[in-house]
């Protein structure tokens, strides 16, 4: 819970992240940004757009990050990908496929003391 906004936002944007669901990013996101609000308010919507929102269930999003104050334009680019196809080559979310890690397992460091992360490929 002690990641810098810099160390969380390069592990959330990872494509090498390897989570079960796209979800059990947006509770880490939401474990760290609860444990320091005050602080953390500026980077929450920047991370929140580094999910893979399109991989989650519409019914998701509207339930965890619509009510999240200043999500309105994540929340709009994600109606606009669930509901009208025909517009997907213009969206303006960052992340639209899921991450390539699926199926394999993946060794993260992470040193606090320089905020680097190195990621090894275990078993694909």
């Amino acid at each position: 819970m002690r990641f810098s906004p810099a160390l969380m936002e390069e592990l959330v944007e990872s494509d090498e992240l390897n989570v079960y669901s796209e979800s059990d990013v947006f509770d880490a996101i939401m474990r760290w940004y609860k444990y320091d609000e005050e602080n953390r308010r500026p980077y929450l919507i920047n991370l929140l757009s580094l999910l893979r929102i399109t991989q989650l269930e519409p019914a998701f999003v509207f339930k965890h990050i619509k009510p999240i104050p200043g999500s309105d334009r994540l929340i709009l680019d994600a109606l606009d990908w669930f509901h009208v196809p025909e517009t997907r080559w213009q969206t303006k979310l960052k992340y639209t496929k899921p991450r390539n890690s699926r199926n394999c397992l993946m060794a993260v460091e992470v040193n606090i003391m320089d905020e680097s992360v190195s990621w090894q490929r275990l078993l694909c």
